[in-house]
């Protein structure tokens, strides 16, 4: 493959907070993002290695991106999907069937963080081992699932609350969710109807390593709840290069 072009200029250097030694100019180089694009996509090994559309779950193949956040825009990955004849849309929460470690069925609730396709289990019932379409979940908590933390007054009031906290998001096969549900996060203006309300939200502390609670309102936010998707393009397969 040719070499990439390097542009080379000189800029000013700002004088202020640097040493006396340092010169008034110096040289920067930049390459073409579109170049550099163009130089990967006509690259025949690295075009065999990338796939489209959206967010993919593969141990071979991975997002070069900041966390999973090309999963969970609307401007990169799907924004709806149609389960049994029900549209649901990323961002919007919903109760779901989880099975646990002892392979039982719970019914939770959570909030649909993106849609992707995943590899299940082999001792799944996919017995091809092809992809499936399934929902990237983050769970909320019942009163009686925050353990240690569940204080007098917070079981006194969590008959229509609920608890988001910050952890690894589940994967969930499109037949284990079951329906919609309305809920209030309290830093939001507050609907007409809503079955649930969060107020709270449960962390890991970067430091102490220990669960700490806070208020809703420092919650990492979804992008559906400020970025406005745009139209579907006329084409359902255009391309968005993912690699």
């Amino acid at each position: 493959m040719p070499l990439l072009n390097v542009k080379g200029h000189y800029i000013p250097i700002d004088d202020r907070k640097t040493p006396s030694t340092s010169k008034p100019i110096k040289p920067v180089y930049t390459i073409s993002i579109q170049e550099h694009l163009k130089h990967i996509l006509n690259n025949p090994r690295l075009i065999a290695k990338m796939y489209f559309g959206r967010g993919i779950e593969s141990q071979e193949k991975s997002e070069l991106w900041h966390v999973d956040i090309w999963q969970r825009s609307s401007l990169y990955g799907d924004a709806s999907i149609i389960i049994n004849d029900i549209k649901y849309d990323v961002g919007q929460f919903v109760e779901f069937i989880y099975t646990n470690n002892k392979n039982q069925h719970e019914r939770r609730f959570g909030r649909v963080e993106a849609i992707i396709s995943f590899l299940p289990p082999s001792d799944s019932d996919n017995p091809n081992n092809q992809m499936q379409d399934g929902l990237k979940m983050s769970r909320l908590l019942r009163h009686d699932e925050l353990g240690i933390y569940c204080s007098q007054n917070r079981s006194q009031r969590g008959h229509r609350k609920l608890w988001m906290i910050e952890e690894d998001y589940q994967i969930i096969p499109l037949n284990h969710i079951l329906r919609h549900v309305s809920i209030w996060l309290e830093d939001t203006p507050p609907p007409v109807f809503y079955d649930f309300q969060v107020s709270e939200i449960l962390y890991r502390d970067a430091i102490t390593k220990r669960i700490q609670i806070r208020p809703v309102k420092f919650r990492h936010h979804h992008p559906s709840e400020y970025i406005i998707a745009p139209n579907p393009p006329p084409l359902r397969d255009m391309k968005l290069f993912k690699f």
